[in-house]
């Protein structure tokens, strides 16, 4: 079972014995001694007993090593009266189980020997740990400060040690001075060691070290001096506070030149910092080094600018102040503060939080190759700064990013409610975990390659970039690559826009809308072969155009034909619900259509030729549209059109092919003006219209009413039964 539990009370006592209260197999017992001012030192033969209460080191020392805990605490923890602890001599621990050495006073804590647990070379077994916890200023009255002389070593072998006070600030509580120049805590050529002993020498797993201080004065909160931290596997704390009014020396944590801290992880919490000496960490996974304020709504100036919590650009890299950590955070996900950040450097992982705040990139960020830049914001995130990283993860599901600076970013994962990059080199989206955008949609703007999906699709099917209601425009000047599997999936009904010099679908990648219209604009275009609904709309327009003026398409050309830049074996790859299929544009070269299955609306476009060399069937009825300098179906072509209504705008229309169908058939000048029908016309011929007549169309309208030209009519030999012919 546990041990027991001893009270020395009064209001003064002189302790010169020892007390025995462990337990062999539970928790230590443990001895309370709680008297006004004392002081933990040697009893010297003929020393007093009067003036303030004494504590023997040695029974105190005497106790620990029995394995009984020991608490000493001034009378009153909350009453009117500030009393100090004094340890005046070592407290050196040599034996015994893990106990806990508990100092409380409502006043000020001095620190001015070791207070130690080790394990002699001629021990049978180890010593246990020796956790330290030292708590001044219990009232809150007028202050009470920690300090630790200078010489003095606090080894715990894997014991904790926690310093702080009463004070309680923004859930902290803190040792606190009201003197002038004087530190909250104060650690002045101290040394710290908690690591555990192996084989009689420090090992790797130790305990965590936590102060917490803060000062009226114009001094640090927490006072670092030519001092030194080890916890191996531990972690360090601190948090320092200070309300001078010399913005100069009046700084929540001081941790000078001669000082240093070797840990896995460390957090410095704080409104102001000056950091000159080393923080070293073991570049284990698990930890990480953290620097956020303290108070909410603060400035976190990283790399630039000042009056904030201030840090240089090179903190955490090889040549900085924070350095071999695995991870290194700047802001936390529940303090909202204001980070600018630009000359930033980092040798690892760098995360900049600004919770419910805004991040301002007003320069460079540069992580080390094989690192990732995590940029996380419930506000905003903007700036024209450079970043170069090779992963950039976004955590701003609620916050709109706009990163335009010629960014050298390699891969791009996670969440943003509105995202704007541009980017200098080849990028990466969603590869790794996806990214998600929301309601704001995401412009990507990449000058050189651009791949949406990772050589493995995501777990469970997820899209590699999963957009909300806002436009999705994705763009490259090299090319434009949905890996295999990968999907990209708008929920809303905004347009999805691709642009790049090629565009490569590779096999099973999907690009799906709700509702809205997909544009691939390109020179190149490489599909899946025969799969169906690559890109899918519900009920909106998809188009496939080109980017250059003359580039040509055609869609199941004979093998005979010329080659087009862009080269489709059918259009089975879309499916567009009730919205139009377009096929160029007003720029685009000639487009060669072969035998072809018509499945929507049908727009066809081009600045030059539209030839027609197959069959054309609309069996679904689906209206389709001929538009360019030329139409031309060439002998040996067909147009089965359905019910639906066809139009070709053109100059010179050719029909040499075969006609049917029961709707409306309409054939209009590309260029306003005169036109002629009938005959020879280049426009349209007797023989066209004979052609037309024989297709049984319900009506075949020739020109159009708002044509302020004139109509010539010419000899036609087979009027279609019903027939139009408009101008204005």
């Amino acid at each position: 079972g546990a041990g027991g539990m001893v009270e020395t009370s009064g209001a003064k006592v002189w302790i010169t014995g020892d007390v025995r209260a462990s337990s062999e197999r539970g928790k230590a017992g443990e001895w309370l001694i709680d008297p006004g001012d004392i002081e933990v030192k040697t009893r010297l033969a003929g020393d007093p007993l009067q003036g303030s209460s004494m504590a023997d080191v040695q029974k105190v020392t005497d106790t620990l090593n029995n394995g009984t805990s020991v608490n000493i605490q001034t009378d009153n923890l909350t009453g009117p009266n500030d009393n100090s602890i004094t340890i005046t001599d070592a407290i050196r621990k040599t034996s015994g189980g893990d106990v806990a050495l508990r100092l409380k006073a409502t006043g000020a804590i001095n620190i001015n020997a070791d207070i130690t647990s080790e394990t002699l070379a001629s021990a049978a077994t180890p010593t246990g740990k020796l956790s330290l916890e030292v708590t001044s200023d219990t009232n809150k009255v007028a202050g009470g400060s920690v300090s630790v002389a200078s010489g003095t070593s606090i080894k715990t072998l894997g014991g904790s040690v926690k310093i702080g006070g009463g004070l309680v600030d923004n859930g902290v509580g803190f040792a606190n001075s009201q003197s002038a120049g004087e530190s909250g805590i104060t650690l002045n050529g101290v040394t710290i060691d908690t690591r555990v002993d192996t084989a009689g020498a420090p090992g790797t797993a130790g305990g965590n070290v936590e102060m917490a201080g803060s000062t009226t004065a114009d001094a640090a909160g927490v006072l670092l001096a030519g001092s030194t931290i080890q916890t191996g596997t531990g972690k360090v704390t601190l948090i320092g506070k200070s309300e001078g009014s010399n913005p100069a020396v009046a700084k929540g944590i001081k941790i000078d030149g001669g000082s240093s801290i070797t840990t896995r992880t460390v957090e410095l919490r704080t409104d102001s910092i000056d950091l000159t000496g080393q923080i070293t960490g073991d570049n284990d996974p698990a930890g990480y080094a953290k620097v956020w304020t303290l108070s909410d709504g603060r400035a976190i100036n990283f790399g630039t600018g000042t009056g904030g919590l201030d840090l240089a650009g090179d903190t955490f890299s090889g040549s900085g102040k924070i350095t071999n950590f695995y991870k290194n955070i700047v802001g936390d996900v529940g303090q909202k503060a204001n980070i600018t950040v630009g000359g930033v450097t980092s040798g690892s992982d760098l995360e900049l939080n600004t919770g419910a705040g805004t991040m301002a990139v007003s320069g460079t960020v540069d992580v080390a190759s094989g690192h990732a830049l995590t940029l996380a914001s419930k506000g905003q995130v903007a700036g024209t700064g450079k970043i170069t990283t090779d992963a950039l993860r976004l955590d701003a599901a609620d916050a709109e990013v706009s990163l335009t600076g010629a960014n050298a970013v390699k891969n791009v994962d996670g969440k943003a409610k509105k995202l704007t990059l541009k980017n200098s080199g080849n990028l990466a989206v969603g590869a790794k975990t996806g990214l998600v955008t929301g309601a704001g949609g995401a412009d990507i703007d990449v000058a050189g390659d651009l791949t949406v999906g990772g050589t493995t699709p995501l777990a469970g099917g997820a899209a590699a970039l999963k957009n909300g209601a806002g436009a999705l425009k994705l763009k490259a000047s090299g090319t434009l690559a949905v890996e295999d599997g990968a999907q990209i999936d708008s929920t809303g009904a905004a347009q999805t826009t691709f642009e790049a010099n090629s565009v490569s679908l590779g096999t099973g990648a999907k690009v799906k809308t709700a509702g809205g219209t997909i544009n691939v604009k390109t020179d190149a275009l490489s599909l899946p072969a025969g799969e169906t609904g690559v890109l899918s709309s519900a009920n909106g327009a998809v188009t496939i155009e080109t980017r250059t003026a003359g580039k040509t398409m055609s869609v199941n050309a004979p093998a005979a034909s010329p080659a087009a830049d862009i080269a489709m074996a059918d259009l089975s790859f879309i499916d567009s619900g009730t919205g139009t299929v377009q096929i160029g544009n007003a720029q685009t070269g000639n487009i060669e259509i072969g035998t072809t299955a018509v499945q929507a609306p049908l727009a066809v476009i081009s600045r030059d030729t539209v030839k027609v060399t197959g069959a054309v069937t609309n069996t679904n009825n689906k209206d389709m549209a001929f538009t360019g300098s030329t139409v031309n179906f060439d002998a040996g072509s067909s147009l089965a059109a359905g019910s639906g209504k066809t139009k070709i705008t053109a100059d010179a229309v050719n029909l040499d092919g075969t006609f049917s169908g029961t709707g409306v058939f309409a054939v209009q000048k590309k260029t306003a003006g005169n036109f002629a029908v009938g005959g020879t016309s280049a426009f349209l011929s007797d023989a066209a219209i004979g052609k037309l007549a024989a297709g049984n169309f319900y009506n075949v309208a020739i020109g159009s009413k708002d044509n302020a030209g004139t109509a010539t009519i010419g000899e036609i030999t087979a009027l279609p039964k019903y027939t139009s012919i408009l101008t204005n």
